[in-house]
């Protein structure tokens, strides 16, 4: 698997929206992210850090209200539960 993943969350009313930039987790256990709001893709993105546990939470939130996701649900879970070897 790939030690990046990205994908576009975007609202049902394509109001609000992200693209975001994962990366492996460190040696801490956090993953470190990327994030570009809707209409703002060519600023520079927002670096943080979460859990890959918090990070799927969102986007299961996401999916629940209904927003689009480039890459399907499974995919995002897959890639954050199975580090590469």
């Amino acid at each position: 698997m790939s030690e990046t993943l990205a994908f576009h969350a975007a609202s049902p009313d394509g109001a609000e929206g992200f693209v975001v930039l994962l990366q492996r987790p460190g040696a801490d256990g956090l993953l470190s992210t990327t994030e570009w709001p809707a209409g703002a893709y060519l600023a520079p993105g927002e670096h943080g850090q979460t859990s890959a546990d918090d990070l799927l939470a969102r986007v299961r939130a996401w999916r629940s209200a209904g927003w689009t996701l480039s890459e399907p649900l499974e995919r995002i879970e897959s890639w954050l539960r199975h580090p590469p070897r």
